[in-house]
């Protein structure tokens, strides 16, 4: 148990010099969730492992430029940049 808490510490600490990602822990996605108040559409510009997409409701979009973290089909490999806003 402890080795795998001490890999997780070291590969966020790489990440966040390194790579400049920050992960959301689950208990501060889901206070977050819960101020949802309406229904519309989401963008989520760096879905990183997909803590908030995964908790969406269906209406989403997701993007993530490094291909490594993104663990589902439905988030987009492309640079949030590039992403035209008129898309549907």
């Amino acid at each position: 148990m402890h080795i795998f808490i001490l890999k997780d510490t070291l590969m966020n600490t790489f990440n966040v010099k390194e790579l400049g990602q920050v992960f959301t822990p689950q208990y501060i996605v889901s206070d977050m969730m819960n101020l949802i108040q309406n229904n519309g559409r989401f963008l989520e510009p760096s879905c990183g492992d997909g803590a908030f997409f995964k908790n969406l409701p269906s209406n989403k979009v997701g993007i993530e430029i490094d291909k490594n973290v993104i663990n589902d089909e439905q988030i987009l490999n492309i640079d949030f940049f590039n992403y035209p806003l008129n898309e549907k």
